[in-house]
């Protein structure tokens, strides 16, 4: 979806203003001004035009009114805004000099009135000054100025706070994350969203509340993560609609779409599309008519009625030609290419795509190469179809590597692209070239934690039997998912059911286990068995499984799955499982080496931290058990309030084969790698600071609730604590997928540390432990005491 959320200055509206008799023109224009500030425009406009009825006698009060009544509907109806500014009575008011000059900058996008505004109030009224320079930034931010724009929000804060003028506070801080937003800095700017949407909620300002929360939507569409947006654009239309603003409701309700679109919901993203045409026709400003077009026919190409898309799309061309909207005109000519590819023309839809494939917008080129891609593969050309699909993730690749963002954005770069993977694969697979469509699948596994993509793996049966293991490698798609069974005999693909009937079976059961209903005769944990493991090959489901994770799987444990025959058992009783990130990050062989005697850092304990972090009473029986197994004279161990981020951080970390935590942490949806572990004094050791500094640990355990993390990325899988771990340098980790008990974790600890020092490796030694709790005779034999925790990285 090509819907742009941009970043408006001063927002949106709803209420209507009785006829004020008994008032004062400046307390009415006082209450104008403060409707138009908290984005009431609708309400501003009626008080704007009551203004200027009642007191239309005074050339300065018919001024100062109309100048209200032109900003209000500049912000939904510029036509009539135009009208009303070029038939408006010049008073020679100083303030209505100004606003006249900022009115015309807002509705022709344009610095240089807002340059001439700015001179008049550094004479005349300064405390305008704030004003004017938070709207100069959306000029430049519709150029592309990115210095100008930060500059100028910038010179808004400066001469401002958030106590003489928070109305302008809010919108500057608005803005301020908008600049991180064309930066590519994406963290910082859900970050300031969220700061902006609180401050402008506290302080009355509606409508630049509700931007901030459409703004911060469309960060997260950017970065693939379609709930998060969702939820960000609801709120923004619910604030449209609540004050009336049918701009704003053009753009959120299309970005809504363009969600639904991207989970392959179309019939749901045609309603909100045909709702965006809808306003933006009653609202009449050409730009939003034809984005508005553009995004409904890309959901009626989804659907197959390419009738109604042609329509649509040749009124939103004819309108961005007019306009001379370059970039989205290129946008609705792939668009289009798309409709000719589907409807009998495609050599003109090759064309057409060819040319926008020269262009560089690096999107642009990705779409169009994919879709060259398709009709290819439509016309049989297969070799031409699988040229352009590597071209089109090649483009991505180079945007990825011309990323200047965070690490959150890499994470969820594969997202932007996933389609085409599927696409290529299902290619691959008609030709029964299995080995190579787990290449392409390959490919967008763990991209930011293995970095290279072009390392060479050996032979996939090579690879299985290095480890002496089955490799099941998921693909979950949203018609059919897929998994790859790898061993030393050869390589097979099975046909599994689509991604929303599997997320929503392990969802199902999931809860089932947190909440303590599961059990070996549960019907949930069967079914998920049977639809995810018994297609596999007898053999390859016993003894020892590398799973390869895709989607909603990387949030279940498959040991805890149901194995109905001979007799109901859980499946961690055949099999010994470890997770692994890619099939890269197996290709060095195994590499494990007794941890008998190893030097460990072991740390927790930490005193009580209130009512979110109290104190794990056990914890410190842990740490005793946990540290006996290795070598006192050299391991290290730091309890109580000297378990802090510092010692962590300062301690000669590449030294130790064994690191070990027993303590809380917590997980971050929004920010994944400011998941922490909770030590002495407050500190918390993230993510971000687990990432830069490097360990040479064969095994690390972070005993504590959802330390695997709680953010699934497409391709990468589970991002968290233990992916951090992974990142900085660990051979593997031992981590929890939801909460764990300080009953049986300690336990379950010290006989996994038993184990490998008797010389077991960590997956079977953690197995072991787990199997003593499955046998056990009392509730600890639940699934949820044991299951949250997973072994992952190398076997």
């Amino acid at each position: 979806m090509k819907a742009r959320a941009v970043a408006l200055l001063l927002v949106a509206a709803l209420f209507t203003a009785p006829e004020q008799q008994n008032t004062s023109p400046e307390k009415l224009y006082a209450e104008a001004r403060l409707a138009f500030d908290r984005g009431e425009i609708d309400h501003a406009l009626a008080i704007g035009k009551a203004g200027r009825r009642q007191f239309g006698d005074d050339d300065k009060w018919q001024e100062l009114f109309t100048m209200v009544v032109v900003e209000s509907l500049g912000r939904n109806k510029l036509n009539e805004a135009l009208f009303e500014l070029q038939h408006a009575p010049r008073s020679g008011d100083r303030e209505a000099s100004i606003r006249r000059l900022m009115a015309e900058g807002y509705i022709n996008v344009a610095d240089g009135p807002y340059a001439k505004a700015d001179a008049l109030a550094a004479r005349w009224m300064p405390l305008l000054r704030p004003e004017i320079a938070v709207r100069r930034a959306g000029p430049a931010m519709r150029n592309d100025a990115i210095e100008a724009m930060h500059r100028f929000v910038r010179e808004a804060m400066e001469r401002t706070n958030p106590v003489d003028q928070p109305f302008v506070y809010a919108n500057a801080r608005i803005m301020l994350a908008s600049a991180a937003m064309k930066r590519g800095d994406y963290q910082r700017t859900i970050e300031q969203m969220r700061w902006a949407e609180g401050f402008a909620r506290a302080v009355g300002a509606k409508g630049a509340a509700a931007i901030a929360a459409g703004n911060r939507g469309y960060t997260y569409s950017l970065l693939g993560d379609t709930q998060e947006a969702l939820a960000g654009f609801e709120e923004a239309l619910r604030g449209a609609r609540e004050l009336g603003n049918a701009a704003t409701q053009t753009s959120w309700l299309a970005n809504i779409a363009g969600v639904y679109v991207a989970e392959q919901q179309f019939d749901r993203a045609l309603q909100y599309a045909q709702q965006s045409v809808a306003v933006a026709e009653r609202f009449g400003e050409p730009s939003r008519i034809a984005l508005a077009l553009s995004n409904l026919a890309q959901v009626e190409i989804e659907l197959h009625r390419y009738t109604d898309a042609r329509n649509h799309i040749d009124r939103a061309l004819a309108i961005h030609q007019l306009i001379e909207n370059k970039r989205e005109l290129q946008f609705a000519l792939l668009n289009r290419a798309r409709i000719d590819g589907a409807t009998g023309a495609p050599d003109v839809a090759l064309a057409t795509l060819e040319e926008l494939t020269k262009q560089k917008d690096l999107p642009l080129r990705w779409n169009a190469q994919a879709f060259m891609a398709r009709i290819y593969h439509q016309q049989g050309k297969s070799a031409d179809a699988e040229r352009m699909y590597k071209a089109a993730l090649d483009t991505g690749d180079h945007a990825r590597v011309e990323s200047r963002s965070d690490d959150t954005y890499l994470f969820a770069f594969e997202a932007n692209l996933i389609r085409f993977y599927d696409e290529w694969i299902d290619l691959l697979l008609e030709r029964n070239r299995t080995e190579e469509a787990l290449l392409v699948a390959e490919r967008s596994r763990a991209r930011t934690l293995r970095r290279d993509a072009a390392e060479v793996l050996p032979s996939l049966s090579t690879l299985a039997r290095a480890h002496g293991a089955t490799i099941l490698s998921y693909w979950i798609m949203p018609q059919r998912s897929l998994v790859w069974v790898v061993t030393g005999e050869g390589l097979s693909v099975i046909e599994l059911p689509p991604a929303a009937a599997i997320a929503r079976e392990i969802e199902a059961y999931r809860n089932e286990i947190i909440h303590g209903n599961s059990s070996r005769d549960s019907a949930r944990g069967r079914h998920l068995f049977q639809t995810l493991v018994e297609p596999v090959p007898p053999k390859a489901r016993v003894g020892r499984v590398i799973v390869i994770a895709d989607g909603p799987l990387t949030g279940i444990n498959l040991e805890s799955l149901i194995v109905p025959e001979p007799e109901p058992h859980y499946w961690v009783e055949d099999v010994t499982i470890s997770y692994s990130p890619s099939l890269h990050y197996l290709k060095n062989g195994p590499s494990h080496r007794s941890l008998r005697g190893s030097r460990a850092l072991v740390m927790g304990d930490v005193p009580d931290q209130g009512a979110e972090f109290p104190h794990l009473t056990r914890a410190g029986a842990e740490i005793e058990s946990v540290a006996q197994h290795f070598d006192r004279r050299h391991s290290v161990v730091f309890t109580g309030n000297e378990a802090t981020v510092s010692a962590y951080l300062t301690s000669d970390l590449c030294s130790f084969r064994v690191i070990h935590f027993a303590a809380h942490s917590t997980a971050s949806v929004h920010s994944p790698l400011e998941s922490s572990v909770i030590l002495a004094k407050g500190g918390r050791l993230s993510g971000h600071e687990i990432v830069s500094a490097p360990i040479c640990a064969e095994l690390v355990t972070v005993s504590s609730c959802n330390s695997s993390g709680r953010r699934i990325y497409v391709g990468e899988g589970m991002v968290g604590l233990a992916w951090a771990f992974l990142d900085a340098g660990a051979r593997r980790v031992v981590a929890a997928q939801w909460e764990v008990s300080d009953s049986s974790t300690p336990k379950m600890m010290n006989d996994m540390y038993r184990a490998l020092g008797d010389g077991r490796d960590p997956a079977d030694a953690l197995r072991d432990a787990k199997l003593a709790l499955v046998h056990s005779r009392d509730f600890h034999n639940h699934p949820f005491y044991w299951a949250p925790f997973i072994l992952y990285g190398a076997p």
